[in-house]
């Protein structure tokens, strides 16, 4: 049975392939998951990024994969090239995340509309 697979190329010219999850590589995902609570980085977004994003991406690659280092250091367009390719092929893994990115927005929402009702809206005595 053949895998989907997707190449991603990086500006450097540097290669990797990712690949549709297998057991193996979904073992993976779980152990790179379960290290990223066990042992947290102190700056939040980088343990954001240690928790919720390098294990997906790291799990379903293989190829010059570029080390957690490395990924929080790329330029955010090449993250995305490789961020995207992983979604495309393994969608399950970013379900949660999806879900996440839509509770952001609809919040993001919610305060606008917030903000909206409390801004006074002007009255004839207030026009002069």
């Amino acid at each position: 049975m053949e895998l989907n697979r997707e190449v991603v190329t990086f500006r450097d010219g540097t290669e990797l392939t990712v690949t549709e999850a297998t057991w193996g590589s979904t073992l993976m995902l779980q152990e790179l998951e379960e290290q990223a609570r066990v042992d947290p980085l102190p700056d939040p977004k980088d343990n954001a990024f240690q928790a919720a994003i390098w294990p997906k991406l790291r799990a379903c690659s293989s190829g010059t994969v570029p080390s957690f280092e490395e990924a929080l250091m790329m330029p955010a367009t090449e993250l995305d090239k490789w961020y995207n390719a992983a979604k495309q092929v393994n969608p399950d893994w970013f379900l949660a995340l999806d879900a996440i990115a839509d509770l952001a927005a609809t919040q993001a929402e919610i305060d606008e509309a917030l903000v909206a009702k409390k801004e006074p809206t002007p009255t004839k005595s207030s026009q002069g």
